[in-house]
């Protein structure tokens, strides 16, 4: 499988994204709100909406802290599998 112009595009726009001081202005404030509810927010739930919510939101800032590793591991797989059609022997 090889990456289409598309897709190169896609990528690329995403990396300077991840790479620009916006992105990592908001990664901090994510970082520490999930920080904040790992630290607190399980303990002081009320009731099982209160956890349930809690739950999702640490779910959900987890999975923005780690976007850009995650398109960065998902190309390098691509990138990866195109290679090893090239060279099947090694």
């Amino acid at each position: 499988m090889q990456l289409t112009e598309r897709q190169l595009e896609w990528y690329s726009a995403m990396e300077q994204t991840f790479a620009s001081s916006g992105w990592t202005l908001l990664t901090q404030g994510w970082q520490q709100e999930y920080d904040s509810l790992a630290e607190n927010a399980f303990y002081n739930a009320k009731n099982f909406e209160d956890l349930e919510e809690t739950r999702v939101r640490y779910r959900l800032l987890h999975e923005l802290i780690t976007l850009p590793a995650t398109i960065a591991s998902q190309k390098q797989v691509i990138l990866d599998s195109v290679e090893d059609e090239r060279n099947p022997y090694e």
